[in-house]
């Protein structure tokens, strides 16, 4: 389905946040974490706060902090512990209270939008203090994790890596492993953007370890996905397309499978679509957008909307379906509408792609006025001013105004808070437009005046190269041919010089690469040696308890010598033991053994109560038959359930049919079903 004409108007309902209304969210809740559903109350509400909604919401938290801080003190609470591991005893009552401010300070500190970065970090830093009087590690988690991210907004990086750390250390300690994931996650996109590729692929390992480990075949899904979608954008070379599009493919069938998180898998489908592009397949990439279109508005999701259909109005352009691209820029207009005054900055990005559509179609009056327009907000934008100025320069042209044409690439020229490379870009352009129209003269003065000072500041680049082939051009024409020659040996020498720092920075990713891949691989090799080698020693062990009666002291000699040896001194031993017990008994004993992990390790996941609800329903069915039950539920298929029970695949169809028997299923019952819903 491609939908084109749902668009959802985002309701502006006046709120106001009181105290009233914070206690009705704190109120007690029976089987429910109080800071979740205070952040999911207020998630819901906060959108719809009108601009004074910031003065009220400090002014309610300091009036809950002080009737909190007033009631601990008549309880005699010692509030100064700062440790994290240490938190003072506290009535049920005041460490709810203390969770459902720490809470409230979470979830409302994006959006009080007057506090300056210091005020932020201080009232952040009191909702940890909280979370130690309630003892809330995973509320403390999210509180360094949302203070990791104001810091981001500062540009102090290396203080935002800090509090993603103490993000990670309090996740750990409340157990909650999707929010250590999240926060971790986050943590390597920082390391990436630094370069710190080795510590980035430490953290990526801890990561899809810590997936693995979670029970939970949704949240596993979901965590998978978004390991996937930043190995695809970071975590390999840009150059390596194809694996970028595996990886991505792979991500959107993680959720495909648990059928979750629609704006993850806008996410993924969008960098898919932009893999598309840069491979060429720009009707793939088309292809793509749309279903990540049907995906958002399914899920109602109206910022990344604008977004896909504006990228997919300019894929349009680039294969010249003028009408198409039209079409789409309209829908993103039309969802830019519906936003609040806050996202202007949306409706601008949307404004300056369709300039593109009024440079296409040749409606160069209409390009003009609305360029003209749009730069009056972007002043303060550097890069998109620039970005502007180029397009209208174009327009001008295109109308015939050659001397407007100039003045808009003049204007971004003598911008000094735009970056010199865009600069260079802008003079440039300049350049060319003045000798496309036997200016040359000219164009030679403006790359002689302001390009070269740049040149020499900024070190080579694609737009240096280009510089010195039009200043060679340009020296020809004028016949002066031993310039020119100097010009295209300094173009070639700028070429020569990106084609080794790129040669240099693509051989250092793969030996990174190479030495991640490599470490993790003798890491596991290494824990499954351990693994196996401890495991073997257990059964040996048990083997020698069962046939032989309990021999305590012995194991307990036998563990304090081994713990010093290595793995294959440790194997020697365990070879010693086998040849000493090599009879019947004990090895059945072991198989025996082998047998209980197996089986303990695919039921450990079940619901607890699973087998009483199959006992109170079929209370005749034998141990084996209540174990191949467990194995059903598990989601095992006949040949796993052969191997996890040491029998043939053939006995384990018998074993079904008994099972029917026993339960006294009708032929159209399907096993699986039956089990399902017990």
């Amino acid at each position: 389905m491609y939908h084109q004409d749902h668009i959802v108007v985002m309701k502006q309902v006046k709120f106001t946040m009181t105290l009233e209304v914070l206690r009705a969210m704190t109120a007690p809740a029976r089987g429910r974490v109080i800071s979740r559903r205070v952040g999911d109350a207020l998630c819901h509400k906060i959108p719809q706060w009108e601009t004074e909604g910031s003065g009220e919401i400090i002014e309610t938290l300091t009036e809950l902090a002080d009737d909190l801080r007033r009631r601990l003190d008549e309880e005699g609470v010692d509030r100064t512990m700062r440790a994290d591991d240490q938190h003072p005893v506290v009535p049920k009552r005041s460490r709810r209270d203390a969770t459902a401010l720490a809470a409230i300070i979470t979830f409302t500190i994006p959006f009080l939008d007057d506090l300056t970065l210091e005020e932020r970090l201080l009232l952040l830093d009191e909702g940890i203090d909280w979370t130690r009087v309630s003892g809330d590690y995973a509320q403390r988690a999210t509180l360094y994790w949302v203070r990791a991210g104001n810091y981001l907004v500062g540009g102090e990086i290396p203080e935002a890596v800090d509090a993603f750390g103490s993000g990670v250390r309090a996740a750990r300690r409340s157990g909650e492993r999707d929010l250590e994931i999240t926060i971790r996650l986050d943590l390597t996109d920082q390391l990436e953007y630094q370069g710190h590729m080795k510590e980035w692929a430490e953290e990526m390992k801890h990561v899809e370890d810590l997936t693995e480990t979670i029970l939970d075949r949704r949240v596993r899904g979901v965590a998978r996905a978004h390991v996937l979608r930043r190995r695809a954008t970071s975590g390999i070379d840009t150059a390596d397309i194809l694996g970028k599009i595996g990886l991505l493919r792979q991500a959107r069938f993680e959720l495909y499978a648990v059928e979750d998180d629609p704006e993850l898998a806008g996410i993924i489908l969008f960098h898919l679509a932009g893999a598309y592009r840069a491979l060429g397949q720009k009707e793939r990439a088309i292809e793509t957008l749309r279903e990540m279109i049907d995906v958002l508005v399914d899920a109602n999701l109206v910022i990344p909307l604008i977004g896909a259909w504006t990228h997919l109005g300019v894929l349009h352009l680039e294969l010249d379906e003028i009408a198409e691209g039209r079409k789409a820029f309209h829908h993103a207009e039309k969802y830019g509408s519906t936003l609040p005054d806050s996202f202007t900055h949306m409706r601008y990005h949307v404004e300056r792609q369709k300039l593109r559509l009024r440079l296409q179609a040749e409606e160069y009056a209409e390009g003009i006025a609305e360029a003209e327009e749009l730069l009056v907000h972007l002043q303060d934008v550097p890069v998109a001013a620039l970005e502007t100025l180029m397009v209208l320069s174009k327009l001008r042209e295109g109308s015939g105004d050659i001397e407007g044409a100039a003045e808009a690439l003049r204007q971004g020229l003598d911008r000094e808070d735009a970056p010199a490379e865009r600069r260079q870009e802008q003079g440039l352009e300049l350049a060319r437009l003045l000798h496309r129209h036997n200016h040359s003269a000219k164009a030679l003065d403006v790359l002689r005046s302001s390009i070269p000072p740049h040149l020499a500041v900024e070190g080579p680049s694609p737009v240096v190269a280009e510089c010195y082939d039009l200043l060679a051009d340009l020296e020809e024409s004028e016949g002066e041919l031993k310039e020119a020659m100097g010009h295209l040996r300094r173009a070639v020498a700028v070429r020569r010089e990106l084609a080794e720092a790129e040669r240099r920075e693509l051989t250092r990713t793969k030996e990174e690469e190479t030495e991640s891949v490599l470490r993790a691989g003798e890491e596991e090799i290494g824990r499954k040696v351990r693994a196996r080698t401890d495991q073997e020693l257990a059964e040996v062990l048990t083997g020698l308890q069962r046939s032989y009666g309990t021999f305590t002291e012995v194991e307990k000699k036998i563990a304090e010598q081994l713990d010093w040896l290595e793995v294959e001194d440790k194997r020697q031993v365990i070879l010693l033991l086998r040849n000493a017990v090599r009879t019947t008994p004990a090895e059945e004993a072991i198989e025996e053994v082998s047998r209980e992990v197996d089986l303990h390790d695919h039921l450990a996941d079940l619901d607890p109560d699973f087998f009483e609800r199959l006992d109170t329903r079929w209370p005749t069915l034998t141990k084996s038959q209540r174990r191949l039950c467990g194995l059903i539920r598990a989601g095992l298929q006949t040949p796993e359930i052969a191997e996890a029970m040491s029998i043939t695949v053939d006995s384990v169809r018998i074993k079904r049919k008994r099972l029917r028997k026993r339960m006294g299923l009708e032929r159209g019952e399907r096993l699986e079903t039956v089990i399902s819903e017990i």
